[in-house]
């Protein structure tokens, strides 16, 4: 004997659930995955924060060198990580602080919610 099975109704809002639920965990996922990517590469990092990170680490230090009389910094920006702008470069840096001889450089990034805004500041050392 052959049975019959009634055909599902059909939902609109089923498909529009669906496509909410996936669109929702691309758009975390790529927001906490964006945050590595993004991330300098030196040979250390410093810790990420989500929702909002500080940080200052020191990139390079001439062995056996006073750190130096004078600073300059130099930075770049980014906003959702569509648009970039600003010279963060070591060359900058020493121009700013007016430094001929660069001693020791450190780096800090200023982050708000993953790439949301992001802040890559080069901090020159020196005389």
């Amino acid at each position: 004997m052959i049975r019959m099975l009634a055909p599902r109704s059909f939902s609109p809002a089923r498909p529009a659930r669906i496509l909410t639920v996936l669109l929702s965990g691309m758009i975390l996922t790529g927001l906490l995955s964006s945050c590595a990517a993004l991330d300098n590469q030196n040979a250390y990092t410093p810790p990420a924060g989500y929702i909002y990170q500080s940080n200052t680490m020191n990139v390079m230090m001439a062995p056996g060198s006073e750190i130096g009389s004078r600073t300059g910094e130099a930075c770049a920006e980014s906003y959702l990580g569509l648009v970039s702008t600003g010279e963060a470069g070591v060359k900058q840096a020493a121009a700013a602080g007016a430094i001929l001889n660069v001693k020791a450089i450190d780096f800090r990034i200023v982050r708000f919610f993953g790439i949301g805004y992001v802040k890559i500041c080069t901090i020159a050392y020196g005389d």
